[in-house]
């Protein structure tokens, strides 16, 4: 059974480990992650083609490049802009670098105020307290209070109306690293991102239920937003394509990405697989399809034209494809 709040907890909690980042996608057994980030000014990939980008020690791979509203998956001699918004691929440690070594912010997210306490809250504060993060909940029903104070001894818990802009001044709401509106009401979310950062909240993190709602969210250049009906069907995507392909180089993993746009699809590769054994420039692929990475055992490898593929391997792909369910189908 999927819990959608339980999942939604979790990636909020992988953003929060990456919090210059607008989404975070795990794979490899949480190896790999995709990380999305917008290009700002002082970045100094600006300009500059995927090729000639070499500033970390370990490899990274700049993935798919969202601009004036088009998706790419970009090859070596694709340019950066400012503005792009792009989704990288890499180990925590060679993303941790990229971050650095881009100018964005470094500071770690020791303090983070939740409002609304429903199961969201109550998964979110358990992933924070096996972290040893401070957090605090603020939660409008007194029973759901004093359950959440019960379950979390060592957090504060306020009994109050989120949503009043004077209750958020009077528990400080600038000083906190990062803010999760997560009440029942999408609007009452939305409002409560931009209040926060208005107040000079660096990191917020909305939770929008209804679909129709995500590009007014958008538009409104909110920080990271979390649809847990969304995770919830790249779930069901993902098992659906697994059971459908049992003998093939199945689907082992699978998130959507840029407004379900593109996907980014983990393949466990089978025997009967054509691309076994073959240099990667040699194979004849779709167009826009991106090897990100292998997983070979114990090791991730971040693929050139020279590198091949093995039975037993585990293939990340990137593509604006849509219904891959094998691995064989990313071959004109």
């Amino acid at each position: 059974m999927i819990n959608p709040e339980k999942e939604s907890a979790k990636a909020i909690t992988d953003v929060l480990k990456f919090p210059s980042s607008f989404i975070v996608e795990t794979f490899m057994q949480n190896k790999v992650h995709i990380v999305g980030f917008d290009v700002i000014e002082g970045n100094p990939i600006i300009d500059k083609s995927l090729m000639e980008i070499n500033i970390t020690d370990e490899k990274i791979l700049i993935c798919v490049v969202e601009r004036n509203g088009e998706i790419h998956i970009p090859d070596g001699r694709f340019v950066i802009r400012l503005g792009d918004k792009i989704h990288v691929t890499g180990t925590v440690k060679a993303i941790n670098e990229f971050i650095l070594k881009c100018n964005y912010s470094t500071k770690r997210m020791r303090n983070i105020m939740i409002i609304g306490g429903g199961d969201m809250a109550y998964y979110l504060g358990k992933e924070l307290s096996s972290k040893g993060i401070r957090f605090k909940i603020i939660e409008i029903n007194e029973e759901r209070a004093d359950f959440l104070s019960q379950s979390f001894p060592n957090a504060i818990i306020i009994h109050g109306d989120g949503t009043r802009q004077e209750l958020l001044m009077e528990q400080r709401i600038e000083s906190y690293d990062a803010v999760v509106a997560g009440t029942p009401i999408d609007e009452e979310n939305i409002i409560l991102s931009l209040f926060s950062a208005s107040a000079g909240v660096s990191k917020n993190i909305t939770k929008i239920s209804r679909n129709l709602l995500k590009p007014i969210a958008d538009k409104l250049e909110l920080d990271t937003i979390i649809t847990p009906k969304k995770i919830i069907a790249d779930s069901i995507i993902r098992y659906v394509r697994s059971v459908d392909n049992i003998m093939g180089s199945r689907v082992v993993n699978l998130h959507r990405l840029v407004d379900e746009e593109v996907e980014a699809i983990q393949f466990l590769i089978s025997e009967e697989s054509k691309a076994i054994g073959i240099p990667l420039k040699d194979l004849k692929t779709k167009p826009s399809i991106l090897f990100a990475c292998i997983k070979r055992g114990d090791s991730i490898i971040y693929p050139g034209g020279n590198d091949f593929i093995l039975k037993g391997d585990q293939v990340l792909v990137v593509t604006k494809e849509k219904y891959m369910d094998e691995f064989d189908k990313v071959l004109e």
